[in-house]
């Protein structure tokens, strides 16, 4: 039985919860969610496993007793706070899996970093090859000529960068650059993002500006999607996943180290300085299917499916040293 606590809270976003599931759906056994207090009503829908709370974001208590009377073959944490728990008894008697979004390792703990930075030590992974990649097809669209652009900076967006975007966007419209009847833009608001009304005045006279409010699914959108503008964070694999090319822009410090390696990787386009290069980069997209073919093209070539895979075997064989 594997075990796995998670942050679900609403401050949190939805990575956390999405690269789980990604790992879980390769789990051959039984799975025990541990979740925020407050948060497991709206995780049944997603979750077909049982799923207990802890008493809030940081506890681990109930995870550590029940990882104890049942015997769990390992407990993997997913919690931005992972420091808070490196003091836990429960990393001296049991196999722990952390997920974390910076190099950190902990004693006879696994560390599994989702990010294209490969970094090759023991008891920690990362990198292009151990991405939770699942291949996708896009559908065939009529109208090519028309590009659909998304904007999506995840379920909260403190930093107002969809205002940001949408600004520029319009910016490129108004001075000629972009020609209002041959793109499309569809902008993502996660549950907890703020400013909505202020979002919906801005795009009021944009007749090719759609809103869309926490969609409980974005396949539909990332099917007609031509490229995107969004963060490197775990959205970037989803979109990855359906060829979709992407200009990165950084939310964060831990985002900005990301930029480089995508760059090199040729599977994105990156913004540095927000006021500097984010209209060439919309230009470049928008008007080289070049640029874009290349950035599709290095995609294919970077991943085969298998991320997930190495990720479990990496898993079962640091369990098998943990208990040998």
């Amino acid at each position: 039985m594997y075990i796995i606590r998670v942050a679900t809270a609403s401050n949190f976003g939805q990575g956390h919860i999405n690269r789980c599931l990604k790992i879980r759906k390769k789990i051959n056994s039984k799975v025990v969610w541990f979740v925020d207090k407050g948060t497991k009503k709206n995780l049944l829908k997603i979750l077909q496993d049982e799923i207990i709370e802890e008493k809030n974001h940081t506890s681990f208590l109930r995870t550590e007793k029940y990882a104890i009377k049942y015997n769990a073959k390992c407990i993997i944490i997913d919690n931005p706070e992972i420091e808070k728990f490196r003091k836990n008894n429960i990393l001296r008697i049991k196999p722990v899996v952390i997920f974390v979004d910076k190099y950190l390792l902990v004693n006879n703990v696994l560390s599994i970093c989702m990010h294209p930075i490969n970094i090759n030590k023991r008891n920690f992974i990362s990198g292009l090859k151990y991405l939770p990649f699942i291949k996708k097809s896009q559908k065939l669209r009529k109208n090519k000529k028309i590009k659909n652009i998304l904007v999506s900076f995840g379920n909260v967006d403190t930093k107002c960068f969809t205002e940001k975007i949408i600004k520029t966007l319009q910016e490129l419209t108004f001075n000629g650059f972009l020609m209002e009847d041959k793109f499309k833009v569809n902008i993502i608001l996660g549950k907890y993002k703020m400013n909505i009304t202020s979002i919906r005045r801005m795009i009021s006279l944009n007749k090719n500006f759609t809103l869309f409010r926490n969609p409980t699914s974005l396949d539909k959108i990332y099917n007609y999607s031509d490229f995107a503008i969004g963060a490197p964070g775990f959205s970037q694999i989803e979109r990855l996943e359906y060829n979709i090319p992407t200009v990165l822009v950084a939310q964060n410090e831990i985002q900005k180290k990301l930029l480089t390696s995508w760059e090199e990787s040729g599977c994105a386009l990156i913004v540095k300085n927000i006021h500097r290069d984010l209209k060439q980069k919309i230009l470049l997209m928008v008007q080289s299917d070049q640029t874009t073919n290349n950035i599709k093209e290095m995609i294919s070539k970077q991943f085969d499916n298998h991320g997930t895979s190495r990720i479990l075997e990496k898993i079962e064989n640091y369990i098998y040293d943990y208990n040998n």
